[in-house]
């Protein structure tokens, strides 16, 4: 018995010296990584490395076909040592933005790490192999039954018609915290998915929702289109939504939706703040239809597609001042399809309807400035905005995308009809090289110019040619804006002088301003003693 007390009082004493020891180890570890390089960094620092990671500082727009959600590689960043995974694990909002699946341990190790942070679900692009394989996958389904109220932010692929009716269920149930929804549908030949059913049950349960975003809900082309319809059909039951973005895809504006069916829909959301459209607007609109819709809330309007279409829609609309305009026309090759022959007037000239805008006491304003850049004869792109000044953000941007040099004559054709050269203010232009010869026609009636501005890396000369057959008579013309422009000495001394003859002329107070522009330091030294130049 004394022996055996003994040897238990030995093996105490052996274990508190062993936990003696791993203490002073555990301790020592702690002094040595607190002097380490790496767990210098505070947490704001870390944190923002992390959100980098993570994908919260830009996160990328609908548009980009990416989730750019967290998976292996944040996991993988926490582990490089214990201060940064403390830091990494006390912030939950980084592990909320999940892709589900890109594979089952990581989503279930993301969801344990959000707590209760509001999620952001979204299932990656499906290829056909997947698609076939069954899904929904059983790991979505079972995120949005037990987590429906703290998603935030939910993402879906299309689905076959006998997959759906579990997705369906599944968003039977309230979700309170939903304010943003992406749609991804894909074009095959069976009929489309029931997604008017799933909008239904979204805008019923989820009374938060302000983002809508759908992407090519139809059948294959050829087939008949029930997207804006669906849409439409939904839209009494979304009335807080901000912002919505319908994309069918580029196959022949063939979403069959009429504008008295758009603008009903956009009726019943008074408080739209974003709308984007593309290639969603019939071909045919009906003659009869003379409804007139006032927008004011709206302050982003984006709609591209063929220029008739186009028009059938924005001559129905009535804009704030406020309000951003972008228009992307598609002008096809002619003989492409059938559906070119109606872009086309007799003419040649491409039947576009600008928006219209109302100014104070509901006067219709006029479209003042324009912005031309080009770099080839394949690319068109306008700028035009209300205010006078330059510097001021554009209102109405309208980009030409096309494939031959008929269209380029005609989309050119089309400005100088939309924009007619008496009524502008502003003038922009950024030719690379070429320098088509019919904007010398076009520019001898800007008799009211106020503000020239050249955009442009390394041809001034380009603009030089301009100016030398453009009239000089611009009793109006204020300023002469050059931006990024690389300057030879010739030229910039045709400028000074160019400005010198107007303000002798007319008795003007032009005055030329160079922002970030290439100029050597010796002709630096001489425009500084120019009274009428700035450099910015």
């Amino acid at each position: 018995m004394r022996n055996t007390l003994a040897g238990l009082q030995s093996q105490n004493a052996v274990g508190e010296v062993l936990t003696e020891l791993r203490l002073l180890l555990a301790y020592t570890g702690v002094v040595y990584n607190s002097k380490a390089g790496i767990n210098r960094l505070p947490s704001e620092i870390l944190y923002k490395v992390f959100s980098i990671c993570a994908n919260l500082e830009n996160p990328f727009p609908p548009s980009v076909n990416r989730a750019g959600y967290p998976t292996k590689d944040l996991l993988v960043v926490t582990q490089v040592c214990r201060h940064w995974r403390d830091v990494a694990l006390a912030y939950h909002n980084l592990w909320a933005r999940i892709s589900v699946p890109p594979c089952p341990q990581w989503t279930a190790e993301l969801l344990l790490r959000a707590r209760t942070a509001p999620l952001a679900i979204h299932e990656p692009e499906l290829s056909p192999s997947s698609v076939r394989s069954g899904y929904p996958s059983m790991q979505l389904l079972a995120i949005l039954s037990r987590y429906h109220g703290q998603i935030a932010e939910l993402g879906l692929q299309s689905l076959p018609k006998g997959n759906v009716e579990q997705l369906v269920s599944a968003l039977q149930r309230p979700f309170p915290r939903l304010a943003s929804v992406t749609i991804r549908g894909q074009y095959i030949r069976e009929a489309s998915p029931p997604w008017t059913d799933i909008l239904n049950d979204l805008g019923q349960n989820a009374p938060a929702l302000r983002n809508l975003t759908t992407y090519s809900l139809v059948a294959a082309p050829w087939s008949s289109c029930e997207s804006l319809r669906g849409l439409t059909s939904v839209a009494v039951k979304l009335p807080r939504l901000d912002r919505l973005v319908n994309d069918d895809g580029d196959a022949f504006d063939h979403a069959y939706a009429t504008p008295t069916q758009l603008l009903t829909m956009l009726r019943e959301m008074p408080l739209l703040e974003s709308l984007e459209l593309h290639y969603c607007t019939s071909l045919i609109p009906a003659p009869t239809e003379d409804c007139v819709l006032r927008v004011p809330n709206l302050k982003f309007l984006h709609m591209r597609g063929r220029a008739y279409p186009l028009s059938s829609l924005l001559r129905h609309l009535i804009l704030s001042p406020a309000a951003q305009v972008l228009l992307t026309v598609d002008v096809p090759e002619k003989a492409q399809d059938v559906f070119s022959q109606l872009t086309y007037h007799a003419d040649g000239s491409l039947p576009l309807t600008l928006p219209s805008v109302e100014g104070p006491g509901r006067v219709p304003l006029t479209w003042q400035s324009l912005e031309v850049i080009t770099d080839t004869s394949e690319f068109l792109e306008c700028a035009a905005w209300h205010a006078p000044n330059t510097r001021s953000r554009p209102s109405l941007i309208v980009r030409f995308v096309f494939s031959v040099f008929t269209s380029f004559r005609s989309s050119c054709r089309a400005v100088q009809r939309l924009l007619p050269a008496a009524e502008l203010r502003a003038f922009s232009v950024a030719f690379d090289s070429l320098f088509p010869s019919w904007w010398t026609d076009y520019a001898q009636g800007m008799m009211h110019l106020r503000t020239i501005e050249f955009l442009n890396g390394n041809a001034a000369s380009a603009f030089m040619r301009w100016m030398s057959m453009t009239p000089q008579y611009l009793p109006e013309l204020r300023e002469m804006w050059f931006t990024n422009v690389d300057f030879r000495i010739e030229d910039l001394a045709e400028v000074c002088l160019i400005a010198l003859q107007s303000r002798a002329r007319h008795g003007s107070q032009l005055e030329v301003v160079l922002q970030d522009c290439c100029v050597s330091d010796a002709w630096l030294d001489i425009v500084a003693e120019m009274e009428y130049v700035e450099v910015v």
